[in-house]
């Protein structure tokens, strides 16, 4: 039976996007046809978007998805990321300048008779963020393509969407990452205030939290603030008792919740750039971070003829790779566009060496 277009759950469509190109072999029309006669009357866009074989785009910009398959993926990506989660920073269009306000007007109780005192604003210009792209790519085999489960539309497009979304946090909070000019922008840690963690009992990170807070600019949006951490230290905090026995941060959850009033964001891959046995808990204000991230800059490329290297960090020169053909394989790239850029140092504070 037909169910209504409202209940396809986010990324079906683009699952389904995928799997018609892929078992139509890359053939628009192959794969409209395809489309056309699997009954998907809940993700009408699927067939919308085939017929649209070419996006009339501006040259200077990344052909992408069309805007509701770009925003079914995208919808899938950004909870899973820290910048989506990120409630507050400030998103600008890609290529264009950015002007701050140094200085504002003022104002002044006046008397009667009193003239009234002028100001001018001061401004200045910070870089434009050019387009940057994080890529994935998934293998999957034909024969799971080729299935009929229900729940092989939504892999298609989740898979993607996670490998992207850990790319992305990884940059987004690796302390080191100074950024490459034209591949990444720099992590919103580097280059900004830290200190050691004292320890971990309770009285210890009552003392870090207190630093913490001290560190960043209380002229800033504070109603922006997150703190950022992995979900082991999460979860120790929320377990952590005081030595009458009562939670030491009771709003503190296992996935979030909140520390000092502040909302905590988790994310794995804030361990992988720690040891294994340290970590860090950043306070970052979202409102001072300059974010470029279109709601239609996505991209979905495919093969099944190529030849890859299967490592998770491909070399230059003469590789050893696997032929899709000859092993019954396909692979979907997924693409997605963001850049961003920490206005102020000290809207960052972290904690390093945290050991839980």
């Amino acid at each position: 039976m037909a169910t209504n277009t409202a209940t396809a759950a986010r990324g079906i469509a683009t699952g389904r996007f995928i799997k018609a190109l892929l078992l139509g072999k890359g053939d628009y029309g192959a794969a409209l046809a395809y489309a056309a006669g699997q009954n998907w009357v809940n993700t009408p866009m699927v067939e919308v978007a085939l017929r649209a074989a070419v996006n009339p785009v501006d040259a200077t910009e990344p052909l992408t998805l069309p805007q509701a398959l770009a925003y079914d993926f995208l919808e899938v990506l950004r909870p899973l990321s820290i910048l989506g989660r990120l409630v507050g920073v400030r998103r600008i269009p890609f290529n264009t300048r950015m002007i701050n306000e140094v200085t504002g007007a003022s104002a002044a109780w006046i008397g009667e008779g009193i003239a009234t005192p002028t100001s001018a604003p001061a401004f200045s210009t910070d870089a434009t963020l050019t387009w940057a792209k994080v890529q994935a790519i998934a293998v999957t085999t034909n024969e799971l393509i080729r299935s009929s489960a229900p729940s092989v539309d939504s892999i298609l497009s989740s898979d993607l969407a996670k490998a992207c979304a850990f790319a992305m946090d990884l940059a987004f909070v690796d302390p080191v990452n100074a950024g490459i000019a034209g591949v990444k922008p720099a992590s919103v840690l580097f280059g900004t205030q830290s200190y050691n963690a004292s320890g971990t009992d309770v009285a210890s990170i009552d003392a870090d939290i207190r630093i913490a807070l001290s560190m960043v600019n209380h002229d800033l949006d504070l109603g922006s603030a997150y703190w950022l951490m992995r979900p082991s230290t999460c979860i120790y905090l929320s377990t952590l008792r005081t030595s009458g026995g009562a939670l030491a941060y009771p709003n503190v959850k296992a996935q979030g919740g909140e520390l000092a009033g502040i909302p905590i964001l988790t994310s794995n891959a804030i361990g992988s750039v720690s040891s294994p046995s340290e970590s860090f808990i950043a306070l970052v204000i979202a409102s001072e971070i300059v974010v470029a991230d279109d709601n239609n800059a996505a991209q979905i490329d495919f093969s099944e003829e190529t030849s890859i290297q299967m490592q998770s960090a491909p070399g230059a020169g003469p590789q050893q790779v696997v032929s899709l053909f000859q092993h019954n394989l396909s692979a979907t790239r997924g693409t997605k566009f963001a850049n961003w850029r920490l206005r102020r140092p000290d809207a960052v504070a972290v904690i390093s060496q945290v050991q839980v």
